[in-house]
């Protein structure tokens, strides 16, 4: 019998309705995690940008790059690897390129997002959306480039930055167009940040809107004191937990850095959350230039 393609292994475990993939970030993670008894991983940008770059998640991974730590990946480790594509490096045909590396390479499946560029975390401010009918044009390429190929395409919604019911009506649009799960993005409820409500009401909300979404869905957000596996039982097909690794990965250098460091530190503190680390690595001068550039063509502009 021959041994199920990648795609084909990931679909049996989306089926299966109780996956938690390991965010990793390059192939010693990517061990470990196979290891530790993880069925799936997933390729977190924010991870990789943050150890190939040093930059804090502003997209700036170029395609062939990520596909070379997709190939690394995939020849060491036996599981499942999800791809985290940010939004497809580029227009239609660059879409449909990214699908066709990313699934040569070896990955199981990618994430592709409803976001423009500039790219941003989704928990900086400044989410600039894709008009619905650019980011649905964008899915269907994606999914008419991995043809008949058990390659999964995951559509990923920012468009929590807008409304809830935004994001849940864009990912049905996304599955509506081919797209085998939906990824809705969760930071915010209607312009309240969903980490400042009570648990017991975040998952409510994650009950919600995984109950009006109309297909499998991918989360990736735990609420404090729950697991990814409480998550699933909000209805999740799949978690993800794209900071599972490099975060701990980055506190464990930091503490060695500052006890063998012969100079005091100027940072000191916790890397606790992605905030943290998006700090570390410059966001703000990130930011505070992409202001300064649109703030300028806009002044030539006229507007």
């Amino acid at each position: 019998m021959t041994e199920k393609m990648p795609g084909a292994r990931l679909r049996a475990l989306i089926e299966k309705r109780a996956t938690v993939a390991a965010g990793v970030f390059d192939t010693l993670s990517a061990t470990l995690a196979e290891q530790a008894g993880f069925d799936a991983l997933h390729i977190t940008g924010f991870g990789v940008e943050a150890t190939l770059l040093g930059t804090p998640d502003m997209g700036m991974v170029t395609l062939t790059e990520l596909a070379d730590i997709v190939r690394r990946m995939a020849a060491a480790v036996e599981i499942p690897i999800i791809c985290d594509v940010d939004i497809g490096f580029g227009e239609i045909e660059s879409v449909a390129r990214t699908v066709r590396l990313i699934r040569h390479s070896g990955a199981a499946a990618m994430h592709i997002e409803d976001a423009g560029p500039p790219k941003r975390n989704p928990f900086v401010p400044g989410q600039v959306m894709l008009p619905r009918h650019l980011a649905v044009t964008r899915v269907a390429a994606a999914v008419e480039a991995r043809g008949d190929s058990d390659f999964v395409i995951i559509a990923r919604s920012d468009a929590d930055c807008t409304s809830v019911d935004e994001v849940i009506e864009r990912c049905n649009l996304y599955l509506k167009a081919g797209a085998d799960v939906a990824m809705p993005v969760t930071a915010r409820i209607n312009g309240t940040p969903m980490g400042s409500l009570p648990v017991d009401e975040q998952l409510e909300w994650h009950r919600h809107i995984v109950s009006r979404i109309e297909g499998p869905v991918l989360g990736m957000a735990v609420p404090p004191g729950k697991t990814p596996q409480d998550m699933l039982e909000c209805g999740y097909a799949i978690m993800i937990v794209p900071t599972l690794t490099i975060l701990p990965a980055a506190q464990a250098m930091w503490n060695a850095l500052l006890a063998a460091s012969p100079n005091p530190a100027r940072r000191p503190g916790e890397i606790a959350n992605p905030g943290d680390l998006l700090y570390r690595l410059g966001i703000q001068e990130f930011m505070d230039r992409q202001e300064r550039h649109i703030a300028r063509e806009q002044g030539e502009l006229g507007q």
